[in-house]
Protein backbone atom coordinates (compact mmCIF):
# COMPACT_ATOMS: atom_id res chain seq x y z
CA UNK A 1 0.00 0.00 0.00
CA UNK A 2 1.31 3.41 -0.90
CA UNK A 3 1.68 6.38 1.89
CA UNK A 4 -1.62 8.88 0.83
CA UNK A 5 0.24 11.43 3.37
CA UNK A 6 -2.93 13.04 4.29
CA UNK A 7 -2.85 14.24 8.26
CA UNK A 8 -5.65 16.42 9.56
CA UNK A 9 -5.21 19.01 12.35
CA UNK A 10 -8.67 18.45 13.21
CA UNK A 11 -9.77 14.80 14.90
CA UNK A 12 -11.59 12.47 13.12
CA UNK A 13 -15.11 12.62 13.29
CA UNK A 14 -16.63 9.84 11.19
CA UNK A 15 -18.42 8.50 13.98
CA UNK A 16 -19.37 9.51 17.35
CA UNK A 17 -17.64 6.99 20.26
CA UNK A 18 -16.42 8.31 23.96
CA UNK A 19 -13.09 7.74 23.62
CA UNK A 20 -10.41 9.90 26.17
CA UNK A 21 -8.28 10.74 23.66
CA UNK A 22 -9.23 12.70 20.62
CA UNK A 23 -8.37 10.62 16.93
CA UNK A 24 -7.15 12.26 13.95
CA UNK A 25 -6.78 10.55 10.97
CA UNK A 26 -3.69 9.15 9.54
CA UNK A 27 -3.73 7.27 6.52
CA UNK A 28 -0.02 5.64 5.88
CA UNK A 29 1.50 2.16 5.40
CA UNK A 30 2.11 0.48 9.03
CA UNK A 31 3.72 -2.77 9.97
CA UNK A 32 2.17 -4.90 13.23
CA UNK A 33 4.93 -7.29 14.39
CA UNK A 34 3.54 -9.55 16.76
CA UNK A 35 5.50 -10.86 19.90
CA UNK A 36 4.26 -14.46 18.82
CA UNK A 37 5.82 -13.62 14.87
CA UNK A 38 4.20 -13.06 11.44
CA UNK A 39 4.45 -9.47 10.12
CA UNK A 40 1.36 -7.98 8.85
CA UNK A 41 1.31 -5.54 6.85
CA UNK A 42 -1.57 -2.57 6.34
CA UNK A 43 -2.59 0.93 6.58
CA UNK A 44 -3.80 3.16 9.25
CA UNK A 45 -7.20 4.74 9.63
CA UNK A 46 -6.43 6.97 12.59
CA UNK A 47 -4.19 7.62 15.40
CA UNK A 48 -4.55 9.50 19.17
CA UNK A 49 -2.55 9.78 22.02
CA UNK A 50 -3.31 6.10 23.70
CA UNK A 51 -3.40 3.90 20.29
CA UNK A 52 -3.59 4.02 16.56
CA UNK A 53 -6.32 1.80 14.28
CA UNK A 54 -5.01 -0.07 11.02
CA UNK A 55 -6.52 -2.07 8.83
CA UNK A 56 -4.72 -5.47 8.35
CA UNK A 57 -5.89 -8.23 6.25
CA UNK A 58 -5.62 -10.73 9.06
CA UNK A 59 -6.64 -9.97 13.08
CA UNK A 60 -4.02 -9.66 16.15
CA UNK A 61 -5.50 -10.95 19.34
CA UNK A 62 -7.28 -8.85 21.76
CA UNK A 63 -3.96 -7.43 24.33
CA UNK A 64 -1.27 -9.48 22.40
CA UNK A 65 1.59 -7.14 22.45
CA UNK A 66 3.07 -5.94 19.04
CA UNK A 67 5.86 -3.39 17.44
CA UNK A 68 4.30 -1.21 15.08
CA UNK A 69 6.07 0.49 12.82
CA UNK A 70 5.05 3.07 10.44
CA UNK A 71 6.20 6.68 8.72
CA UNK A 72 5.26 10.51 10.08
CA UNK A 73 6.38 13.18 7.69
CA UNK A 74 9.86 13.91 9.30
CA UNK A 75 11.08 10.42 10.52
CA UNK A 76 10.22 6.64 11.00
CA UNK A 77 7.97 5.41 14.25
CA UNK A 78 8.47 2.24 16.39
CA UNK A 79 6.74 1.80 19.28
Amino acid sequence: MEAQNQFATSPARDTQDARRQARFRLEVDIRVNPKTGGALKGATVDISESGVSPLLKLAVWLGEFVELRFMLPYRPVTV
